[in-house]
């Protein structure tokens, strides 16, 4: 009778499974995820700043549409203004390039540009948020006219400056109301 592979102990050996990984699997697997980790973070930077950037722009955007729509709709001036508090308009300027914290858009119905609130409907209210800088070279405020128009010295530049990638863009604001943005 032949002794059984069991007891001699080569069934053992021959059929032995590894479990787990050696060290030079585990050092390619490590060394390939620092590669991507290191290609892939700034391009995912890169994807928020850009992000950011176009969320500010199409803010400001979408409010001087609905600041054009609303006074053509209603019939009435409406007032895009500066506002550090997004209830108040902070100054009364229409020269000068000036910081903005954040704007509010209103139905200037006494045609002073500034918000009375209860007297004047109050439409929409932005800030642009952390680390996005916006300036307008026309003073503190902005009017259209019930046609749509801006008001005369109402055209102008608004430039924004962004801290997290150091660029910089512009929406222009033209005559007719409408604006485009330009980014370098």
């Amino acid at each position: 009778m032949s002794k059984d592979r069991t007891e001699t102990g080569s069934f053992k050996k021959c059929c032995y499974r590894r479990n787990g990984f050696s060290l030079v699997e585990l050092l390619v697997v490590v060394s390939i995820l620092v590669i991507l980790v290191f290609v892939g973070v700034p391009s995912v930077n890169g994807f928020f700043a850009s992000a950011k950037r176009q969320g500010a722009l199409s803010e400001l955007r979408s409010m001087l549409s609905l600041a054009r729509s609303e006074s053509i709709s209603r019939w009435e001036r409406v007032t895009v203004c500066r506002s550090i508090d997004g209830a108040v308009c902070a100054g009364t300027g229409k020269m000068g390039t000036i910081p903005w914290q954040g704007a509010i858009t209103f139905v200037d119905l006494d045609k002073d540009r500034q918000y009375q609130a209860g007297t004047e409907a109050l439409v929409s209210s932005m800030e642009p948020g952390d680390g996005v800088a916006f300036t307008w070279n026309r003073g503190d405020s902005l009017s259209y006219q019930p046609d749509g128009t801006v008001t005369g010295g109402s055209n102008g530049t608004f430039q924004f400056s962004f801290a997290h990638d150091g660029s910089s863009c512009r929406v222009v604001l033209s005559m007719s109301g409408r604006s485009r943005q330009s980014c370098p």
